[in-house]
């Protein structure tokens, strides 16, 4: 008979994925600094990948929470832009709240790739992390 362990949740698990997710929220803004205000749906979509795109979502959803970033739909189209300057390691702090996300069907992605004709990723690929199962992580 297999017995199933449930694997314990450690606090440095949490504050790694938390480092991760504020080095990607980061590198977000840097990109959205440097490319200047365009539209939100070009800014987040990846049309290689579904899931890189609906974590761009996230990830741009702590900019926003915070004010960081904006989306001005004044003119008909999602605009995202900075709103406002930020000491770089403050935007640690925008990752331990909470906030809304978007959700996007893979339909709905597909229908955004084809609408605004997105053929490359404005945000570049991130390397696929490789999760090998143990005792000691969370997935």
């Amino acid at each position: 008979e297999d017995l199933v362990h449930v694997a314990t949740l450690q606090s440095e698990d949490i504050e790694k994925q938390e480092n991760e997710t504020a080095k990607c929220v980061n590198n977000i803004f840097n990109v959205l600094k440097e490319k200047g205000p365009m539209n939100y749906f070009k800014f987040v979509t990846n049309p290689t990948s579904f899931s890189q795109t609906v974590e761009n979502i996230f990830y741009v959803s702590f900019l926003a929470r915070k004010g960081i970033a904006g989306i001005d739909v004044s003119s008909g189209q999602p605009i995202i832009s900075v709103q406002r300057a930020v000491n770089v390691e403050s935007l640690e702090d925008v990752v331990a709240k909470k906030q809304i996300i978007m959700g996007i069907t893979i339909q709905e992605f597909e229908a955004i790739i084809s609408t605004y004709n997105i053929t490359s990723p404005t945000i570049p690929t991130r390397e696929q992390q490789v999760t090998v199962a143990s005792g000691s992580g969370w997935y």
